[in-house]
């Protein structure tokens, strides 16, 4: 029996699609390097697993701009991601690693630390009435890659940190998703078994990090991953939105 829902915040409870669209550009512009990705592009290509850290992201998105390949092209392909990594061994050079940090620290001022980029992030539809909804029947809580401080902040700021009895972010974690590492320390802090808590997310690495926990795990199709990616993962559940996602867990409450 599911005792505790647990929610990733990006591309689940907030769109940074365009978030992720400016601090790119940004920091490719800082180190003078081409930047002509369209915004969904970029979206959809952190939906791949091993993708999404920011890292892996930037190694990718540099590599596609070398090969002069379309990554609108790209994403639509079936072995998207194996296609992606073919390109990053064919493009890679050898002072990258270096390179990669460099513009890491970037990506880092931008997202976290200068207010502009806030101003692209918006809240995702029925957020509002779906986690005033879920507290009759389950504990919620909040498990992101993000930093806790600014997750904090942007749950207040909307109204809604008050139905979540955990939130944990990155600074309090060895271990980013897919590692089991911050469902267990939800499950621990709220003192449940892990598979008493179903988490709610939007990429590969999500779905992943539910089933190494001993989770159970649900794909919401509004966020960075494409559901025939999703899919592959096997999910126990996968819901248009979060509309959906509470009429299936509180099927006599409207």
């Amino acid at each position: 029996m599911i005792k505790a829902i647990v929610f990733d915040v990006g591309g689940v409870l907030r769109n940074t699609s365009e978030t992720f669209d400016f601090v790119f550009r940004k920091v490719f512009e800082e180190f003078g390097l081409k930047y002509s990705f369209k915004t969904l592009g970029v979206w959809h290509l952190r939906g791949f697993g091993d993708l999404n850290p920011r890292r892996a992201i930037l190694r990718a998105l540099l590599c596609i701009s070398r090969s002069g390949e379309n990554l609108a092209d790209i994403i639509k392909r079936k072995d998207a991601e194996e296609y992606v990594h073919n390109i990053i061994k064919a493009y890679t050079k050898p002072d990258d690693d270096a390179l990669i940090e460099r513009m890491a620290q970037r990506y880092v001022y931008w997202f976290y630390e200068n207010p502009e980029s806030r101003k692209y992030t918006k809240i995702m539809p029925y957020v509002k009435e779906v986690i005033e909804a879920l507290p009759k029947k389950y504990t919620l809580a909040v498990l992101t890659d993000s930093r806790l401080s600014l997750t904090e902040k942007w749950l207040q700021d909307i109204g809604i940190r008050k139905y979540f009895k955990c939130i944990i972010g990155e600074e309090e974690l060895k271990n980013k998703k897919p590692d089991p590492e911050g469902l267990l320390l939800v499950a621990k802090t709220l003192g449940v078994k892990p598979k008493e808590m179903l988490y709610i997310g939007d990429s590969a690495h999500d779905i992943l990090a539910a089933k190494n926990a001993g989770c159970k795990s649900a794909a919401v199709l509004t966020g960075m991953g494409f559901a025939h990616v999703l899919r592959t993962e096997k999910p126990d559940f996968v819901f248009r939105d979060l509309n959906e996602l509470c009429d299936s867990l509180m099927p006599n409450d409207n």
